[in-house]
């Protein structure tokens, strides 16, 4: 008896359930892609990289802005990263950035030249 006590049995496991195969889709060209960044940007009535109006962060301030790094490769246009407390926007040349929008003239190594019609340029340092 004390043999027997010793040999434990392991709980059998569940049955497998049975595999359903599942129809494949058929697509159609009337079938829209619903991550399709035309249908994104029409529906919240968006410019691509900016809002309505084409500026980036229009309710903010230049001071309040912070440069947080750059992207860039290998033929491609340089863009840097800028943040307003939680939110993180690409900026690139051409485009027109804070309140006052300032237009984005170059993305340099450690800067974004800024300027505006009729004014000096200004400067939105990365680390400030």
């Amino acid at each position: 008896m004390s043999e027997q006590a010793k040999v434990s049995v392991a709980p059998a496991p569940p049955p497998v359930p049975e595999i359903i195969d599942t129809p494949p889709a058929n697509f159609t060209s009337k079938a829209i892609d619903p991550f399709s960044p035309e249908r994104i940007t029409s529906r919240f009535r968006m410019t691509p990289g900016g809002n309505a109006t084409g500026v980036i962060f229009p309710d903010t301030l230049l001071s309040e802005l912070v440069l947080v790094g750059f992207i860039s490769g290998f033929d491609l246009p340089r863009v840097a990263i800028v943040r307003n407390r939680n939110e993180y926007r690409s900026v690139r040349k051409g485009n027109r950035i804070s309140e006052q929008g300032l237009w984005v003239k170059e993305v340099e190594d450690q800067a974004l030249v800024l300027g505006a019609e009729g004014f000096p340029d200004q400067r939105l340092v990365r680390g400030k």
